[in-house]
């Protein structure tokens, strides 16, 4: 009987050291997880001011690009 109660014991000890590393896991997983939620949101907001400046830019090049201009007006490259 003796040898039972061992046993058990020996059995919840190491069911305990599993939970507690589960536990551990769960925990830094966890973390992880917010961290990587606030990166992906870091990120989604770079993204649209990107986005934005693109926009900004390709609307300033075809303003450039659709006002007439004349020689006459240009500055030679060696001046």
């Amino acid at each position: 009987m003796n040898s039972l109660n061992n046993n058990t014991k020996d059995i919840m000890e190491e069911l305990e050291k599993k939970i507690i590393e589960l536990e551990m896991k769960f925990s830094f997983q966890d973390n992880l997880v917010t961290e990587l939620n606030q990166l992906i949101a870091s990120q989604a907001g770079a993204i649209e001011r990107l986005q934005i400046e693109i926009k900004d830019l390709r609307s300033d090049s075809e303003k450039v690009m659709s006002t007439p201009t004349s020689l006459a007006d240009e500055v030679p490259p060696h001046y």
